[in-house]
């Protein structure tokens, strides 16, 4: 293949070396080299000056961005500090143009000296930044929209106002015309984006590690372990009270159930809401917190089930959501051979789990959740594991993902007109 140079651009992220910017951005460059060793790749980070490194790593941030280059070697990280605090990552329709004017004066001058083929942007608000960096400056490189949800929709979820959102949805059509692809993460995405007038509008999951070899512990039968990994918190899409709701219903089903809950957030809060949910939380539910990838396959396969709860939707925006999201998460238990107990609004996640086999989709509008002995026995068969396992590896696998993107990059810099479906 022939070398290309290509910028990954991420814009009000904090760059580190675990959670979803380690899975999705530095595993994925990582993917990228070892797949290609040709490509002239960078990563460029728009980092707020005040970013939540800072509060959470405070001194050892330093350290935390070494660890982070070593996982991307030998491609560079470029650092554009942006004279903001990372609530700005949350702009309105007036403060927007602050974050462009910042990137003139930042980010301008890397992408000059780079003088990428492609750039590559991990947001609507990194799309936003290259589009009209290239219209105003006359650049010339080809610009990928990675679509990791529906940008506008979740900037109304934080801060709803609707002239915002508006503003918002006009920048979004405008960039879905004049970038060179919008790559999605699951079809009904891609469908919204074809409906959008998109040119090129295409379908890359998100990325996993699936381990390599297929076999699968042996767990005791009794009780259930179910386990849950990301953000969690009062008031966000994944509710921790259906949650601990889940866990009792399997338990009430199966004669018993323990709960992992993996999340770096707080996890106090989440003791006090379970405490006033589930039986007896002081002995069947237990938190971790995971800041090195590479220990996630194997926590994740000592469990029988893993759990993705969203809460029923109940505006348009949040149906909106719920229809085209897919959770990080979901991909990670498929690929770690582990079936997936999902409730019904992550419409995307629902379909693959009823189409494949590999789950169940609970109810929680009925007694029990629709749980019942001869609903969870199924899922326990090694079998459910393995066809999980041979699902992610073609959907997910890390080495899937990056052949699509760097096929993606090749058929940009050749003909940036073409259209794919």
């Amino acid at each position: 293949m022939t070398p290309i140079k290509v910028v990954y651009l991420t814009w009000g992220e904090t760059p580190r070396a675990y959670g979803i910017y380690r899975t999705q951005v530095a595993e994925t460059l990582a993917g990228l080299q070892r797949r290609w060793p040709d490509i002239d790749l960078t990563l460029v980070a728009g980092v707020p000056v005040v970013h939540s490194g800072l509060i959470r790593e405070r001194l050892r941030y330093g350290a935390e961005l070494k660890r982070l280059r070593e996982v991307i070697a030998p491609a560079p990280v470029r650092i554009c500090w942006i004279p903001v605090t990372q609530n700005f990552v949350f702009p309105t329709r007036r403060t927007i143009g602050i974050i462009f004017a910042a990137a003139r004066y930042t980010l301008l001058p890397e992408l000059r000296r780079l003088a990428p083929d492609v750039v590559h942007c991990r947001s609507l608000l990194a799309t936003h930044i290259a589009a009209s960096l290239r219209a105003r400056f006359g650049l010339s490189y080809r610009i990928v929209y990675d679509v990791r949800s529906l940008w506008p929709e979740m900037q109304f979820r934080n801060r709803p106002d609707p002239l915002d959102l508006a503003e918002f949805r006009a920048i979004e059509k405008r960039l879905v015309h004049d970038v060179d692809a919008v790559v999605s993460v699951n079809e009904p995405m891609a469908a919204h984006y074809r409906a959008l007038g998109a040119r090129r509008s295409l379908t890359n999951y998100i990325a996993a590690t699936v381990p390599p070899s297929d076999s699968l512990p042996n767990l005791p039968e009794s009780p259930v372990r179910l386990v849950y990994a990301g953000a969690l918190y009062q008031g966000g899409m994944q509710d921790p009270t259906m949650l601990f709701r889940l866990a009792n219903w399997v338990a009430e089903a199966a004669g018993g159930a323990e709960l992992t809950v993996v999340t770096t957030y707080p996890h106090e809060p989440l003791r006090r809401i379970a405490a006033g949910i589930m039986a007896a939380p002081e002995r069947d539910l237990r938190f971790r917190r995971v800041t090195d990838p590479s220990q996630m396959p194997e926590l994740l396969r000592s469990h029988h089930l893993a759990c993705n709860v969203y809460k029923r939707p109940t505006t348009e925006i949040d149906r909106m959501l719920c229809a085209t999201g897919f959770s990080t998460k979901s991909a990670e238990y498929l690929a770690a051979g582990v079936p997936i107990l999902v409730s019904p609004y992550p419409q995307a996640v629902g379909e693959l789990v009823r189409e494949h086999k590999v789950g169940a989709v609970f109810d929680d509008t009925v007694e029990g959740g629709g749980l019942a002995p001869e609903t969870l026995r199924p899922l326990f068969h090694p079998d459910v594991g393995r066809r999980a396992r041979r699902l992610a590896s073609e959907l997910f696998d890390r080495d899937v993902i990056s052949d699509k993107f760097a096929n993606l990059y090749q058929d940009l810099t050749v003909d940036s007109g073409a259209v794919a479906g």
